[in-house]
C-alpha cells in the first residue's frame, strides 16, 4: 500500500488531497487503519484499488467511497502497428509539430479551456466540474514539460485541431499521458490522429513500446486503442470521497 500526499493538487483543486494505492497484499484491517488514520480536516482522497478484490470495494463503499473510474494501462509494440487502409487517405491529409513557444502553449490553454475533456473523474466530480480539469490538466502539462516531455499539435490543412504529449518512461516506453481534439468542425472525424501521429513521431524516436492509460468513462476512447491492437496490461478500479463536502 502506498499512502501519497498529492500536494500538486492543492494548486489544482484548491483542497488536500490523498492517493492511496492498495495491492493484492493488502488487509481489510490494513486498509481500515490508514483510513482510520486520516486527519478529519477538509480533504479528497482517492483510492486505487487492484483488480479482483470486490471485498477492498464492498469496505471503502461503507466508508462513503463512490466508485467513479476503472483506469486501463494499455500497450503497444510499435513495430505491430499498422493503421486501416480506410484511414490512410485520412491520415496523410494531417500534419503535426512541437510546440516550443509560449504563444504556442497560450493557444493550447485557450482551446483546452473550450472544455475538450469532460469524461475524467475530475471533470465529472460535481464539487470540481470541466473548469477545474482543464486548470489540472494546463498544470500538469507545464509539469512535464519542465521535466522533459514534448507536446505536439495536430493540424488538418494547417488548421490546429488537436495535440498529444509524449512522455520519455525509459527502457524504449513512450507514455501518451494526454491527448485531445479540440472544438471546431476541422477536427471532426479524425480522432484517430491522437493515436496514429503519435504512433510516427515514436517512430522516429525508435521507440519500442508505447503505453498511456484511459479511462472507462471515455468509451469512444476506449474503443479506438483497441480496434488498433492496443492491449490492456493492467486495471485499477478508482474510488473518491470528500471529507466534509466542499461548499
Amino acid at each position: 500500500m502506498l499512502v501519497i500526499d498529492a500536494f500538486w493538487e492543492k494548486r489544482n483543486l484548491d483542497i488536500e488531497t490523498k492517493e492511496i494505492i492498495l495491492s493484492d497484499s493488502d488487509s481489510l484491517l490494513d486498509i481500515e487503519n490508514v483510513l482510520n488514520s486520516l486527519p478529519s480536516k477538509k480533504q479528497y482522497i482517492v483510492v486505487k484499488i487492484p483488480a479482483g478484490k470486490p471485498d477492498f470495494i464492498k469496505l471503502l463503499t461503507e466508508k462513503g467511497f463512490c466508485f467513479i473510474e476503472s483506469l486501463f494501462e494499455v500497450s503497444l509494440r510499435i513495430t505491430d502497428f499498422q493503421l486501416p487502409k480506410s484511414l490512410k487517405k485520412f491520415d496523410e491529409m494531417l500534419t503535426y509539430r512541437k510546440l516550443a513557444s509560449n504563444k504556442d502553449f497560450e493557444k493550447l490553454e485557450i482551446e483546452i479551456k473550450r472544455g475538450i475533456f469532460t469524461t475524467d473523474r475530475i471533470a465529472l466530480e460535481p464539487n470540481f466540474g470541466i473548469d477545474i480539469s482543464a486548470l489540472r490538466y494546463i498544470n500538469w502539462l507545464k509539469d512535464e514539460v519542465q521535466k522533459g516531455s514534448e507536446i505536439f499539435e495536430i493540424l488538418c490543412k494547417e488548421k490546429p485541431i488537436g495535440f498529444f504529449a509524449l512522455k520519455n518512461l525509459s527502457d524504449g516506453k513512450f507514455d501518451n499521458f494526454l491527448a485531445g481534439m479540440y472544438r471546431n468542425d476541422s477536427a471532426a472525424g479524425f480522432g484517430f490522429s491522437i493515436l496514429s501521429k503519435p504512433i510516427i513521431e515514436l517512430q522516429k524516436k525508435q521507440a519500442e513500446f508505447y503505453v498511456t492509460h484511459i479511462s472507462s468513462n471515455n468509451l469512444a476512447v476506449m474503443k479506438l486503442y483497441f480496434n488498433f491492437g492496443f492491449s490492456p496490461a493492467n486495471v485499477a478500479y478508482v474510488m473518491t470521497k470528500f471529507y466534509e463536502v466542499l461548499v
